[in-house]
């Protein structure tokens, strides 16, 4: 019950104040704040993965973690693909921006899944683990929530609407964190190799998504290093842990 609500803190309670903060401080979006909370979390990500989630498990079930990295890679793969394909077909329509920010918003909500079953899964095994995920993914998901809600009110969504929708995309966070405890309560087998899935697709977001906007919206020279911080952050975490 309580990696539930870790779940969902995470990825409502991100997304929300993510939204809340683009409302009311910015009439667009703060690019150099946001690259630095999106470097920071992608470093952070990156030692939680390969430091604790996959070198949990790694050499008692190493099948297992092989193939878990390999099908959240690939499932994260397959999402983008469906993304990016209606993202397409919405820009040749009168409405892009306004379209283009309902498909942030469902892009938003699939790659959530996924990160809750890593908190879901992760407490399972290690409820000081799971803490350690949802605080993580809660970093990222308020810039997340910043920049979904800025094309929907410049589209012309009241605050209000665009901060709930913003938050509703949060809340599959906690699905997925209801179905990490599900599949990581059957066996260590299982739960190694959910943990796996879930860190192959947070490698994949990590990679494909927030290092290349946090160099996109940050200077080159400064998303490194704050990568690195972040980094150092998740490795010393890990080892605390």
């Amino acid at each position: 019950m309580q990696m539930l609500l870790f779940s969902a803190a995470a990825g409502i309670g991100g997304m929300l104040l993510g939204g809340i903060i683009s409302a009311l401080f910015f009439k667009r979006s703060n690019e150099k704040t946001m690259s630095w909370l999106l470097s920071f979390a992608a470093g952070v990500m990156i030692s939680i993965v390969c430091f604790k989630l996959i070198a949990e498990f790694i050499e008692y079930f190493p099948f297992h973690v092989i193939l878990g990295t390999v099908l959240g890679i690939l499932a994260m793969i397959l999402l983008n693909g469906i993304a990016d394909k209606a993202m397409a077909k919405s820009n040749k329509n009168h409405s892009s921006l306004l379209r283009s920010g309902i498909f942030m918003l469902i892009a938003m909500a699939l790659h959530n899944i996924p990160e809750g079953m890593a908190i879901g899964a992760g407490g399972t095994y290690d409820f000081r683990l799971g803490v350690v995920l949802a605080i993580v993914m809660a970093l990222h998901t308020i810039p997340e929530g910043m920049a979904v809600t800025t094309p929907l009110m410049i589209a012309g969504v009241k605050k209000g609407i665009a901060i709930f929708l913003v938050s509703l995309a949060g809340a599959t966070m906690l699905l997925g964190g209801g179905l990490g405890i599900l599949i990581g309560g059957i066996s260590d087998a299982a739960i190694a190799m959910s943990l796996a899935s879930a860190g192959g697709a947070m490698l994949y977001i990590v990679f494909a998504e927030l290092i290349p906007h946090s160099i996109s919206m940050g200077k080159a020279k400064t998303a490194p290093i704050v990568i690195m911080f972040g980094m150092l952050v998740g490795l010393l975490a890990a080892v605390i842990h």
